[in-house]
């Protein structure tokens, strides 16, 4: 049922299995009396040699003793193979929980028709929560597995760290994109299917940076206050990204040095 706690290997869904047992039981079936023809030849095989070397039997008769021997043994091979099969096959209908973890949704009822490549059940691990995300190629080549990431989850208004689990080696035809695989915190109170950023390095450069409320405005326009030369003017300038710390980043219309009043 849905919310319920389980642990690996505790058996999720079990198929309906008595075709498969059917099969399973036919094959033991088989194979017995296989063994019993090979058994049978094997006795007419040494009853037939024993007759040539007293001479009251045919070389021909025990060629014949050999081959069928031959024959029933790889009939006995065969039917090996199809009593493994058959209890592969029948093993298959019982699905196990491949990690401890919680149910979270339930897509099949008693007495539905399972087909190959249908979801029965939603497992929820809290320990293996990761975010995947395509990467631009440029990007993703300097990366390695074992990085440590930022990853942003708008939902929480949280931002922590994580490890890249895995760069799928493959890039996806025209977005030129790798997909990085990035493992969360195991106390991280996300929950599978939120929306998450994770940050990339996309290399170094300098910025200028002012603090933000050194910045005015009118209109469309923007503007700073500079000192120089004993002077206070104003300034127009082009701003850009607000830094983390709360900082303005100025494009253009000011330069490294000059001094900023608020």
């Amino acid at each position: 049922m849905a919310g319920d706690e389980v642990a690996k290997g505790d058996i999720l869904v079990t198929l309906d299995a008595r075709d498969l047992m059917a099969r399973v039981q036919q094959a033991r079936e088989a194979l017995k009396a296989g063994e019993a023809q090979r058994d049978l030849a094997r006795q007419e095989l040494t009853r037939t040699e024993q007759l040539l070397e007293r001479g009251v039997s045919t070389q021909q008769r025990f060629d014949q003793a050999v081959s069928n021997l031959r024959v029933a043994e790889a009939q006995v091979d065969r039917l090996k193979q199809d009593l493994n099969e058959a209890q592969t096959a029948l093993s298959f209908t019982e699905i196990l929980a491949p990690v401890a973890g919680r149910v979270v949704d339930r897509l099949a009822e008693p007495g539905d028709t399972a087909t190959p490549g249908q979801s029965l059940l939603r497992l929820y691990d809290p320990l293996a929560l990761r975010v995947e995300a395509p990467v631009r190629e440029s990007l993703a080549l300097n990366l390695k597995t074992g990085d440590v990431l930022r990853v942003e989850i708008p939902a929480l208004q949280d931002t922590l760290s994580g490890q890249i689990d895995e760069i799928v080696p493959y890039a996806e035809p025209g977005a030129r994109t790798l997909l990085v695989k990035v493992r969360l915190p195991s106390d991280t109170a996300a929950l599978a299917g939120m929306f998450a950023r994770i940050a990339v390095p996309a290399g170094e450069r300098a910025r200028l940076l002012v603090p933000a409320d050194a910045v005015k405005g009118i209109g469309q326009l923007e503007f700073v206050t500079v000192a120089s030369d004993g002077q206070i003017g104003q300034r127009m300038v082009t701003t850009g990204q607000l830094s983390d710390d709360g900082r303005r980043e100025v494009l253009s219309g000011l330069k490294e040095g000059e001094r900023v009043v608020r």
